[in-house]
């Protein structure tokens, strides 16, 4: 962590060995521009360039997939960002932009009082409005959030299991996990 705070600072360049997940290793020299800690794990974003020369922009690296020492790459000059990190983060959950996808609109209710209050007062993202109240006779309550879809907002979905509903659009991708899960264990 302190390898890249340092490097952002003073604007240097590095290279290392990256394992992305499901990826096969790759040498990349690494122009470090903003680090983020999500999950209780830390990611470097910044321009990547792999062996072959690709760039890859606002790239991010977990530090815990690092498989090499780091070393600093004197004789390239460090490239800044254009990417406005102020702002980068406002419509995900977690880190991930997937290219190609879209903001949308995403409808939750709570099945149960406990998971609406949950919810209530652990806001899943700053989007996150009240649609309706917790309704007593009908027990449910229902939120919205504007978010590109990811795999982090997915996970976050998940872990309230069966206690909560979604509506909208991402319904659809919502519900061919729910059906790839029961199909692992139905097996």
């Amino acid at each position: 962590l302190p390898t890249f705070y340092y490097a952002i600072r003073d604007k240097r360049v590095l290279r290392f060995l990256y394992a992305p997940y499901g990826k096969p290793k790759r040498m990349l020299t690494f122009h470090p521009h903003y680090l983020k800690e999500y999950n209780l794990r830390w990611f470097v974003f910044g321009l990547a360039i792999d062996e072959e020369g690709k760039q890859y922009f606002s790239n991010n690296c977990a530090l815990d997939r690092i498989g090499s020492e780091i070393t600093e790459v004197k004789n390239e000059k460090y490239t800044t960002s254009t990417t406005d990190y102020s702002t980068f983060f406002d419509d995900i959950i977690g880190v991930t932009h997937l290219k190609g996808i879209s903001k949308e609109t995403i409808e939750i209710e709570a099945k149960d009082y406990y998971t609406y209050m949950r919810i209530l007062t652990k806001r899943l993202h700053k989007s996150q409005k009240v649609l309706h109240p917790w309704d007593k006779q009908k027990k449910t309550g229902r939120f919205s959030i504007e978010v590109i879809p990811n795999y982090e907002l997915l996970g976050l979905l998940m872990g309230f299991e069966g206690h909560i509903e979604i509506f909208g659009s991402y319904r659809k991708q919502f519900k061919e996990e729910i059906k790839r899960i029961y199909n692992l264990y139905n097996e």
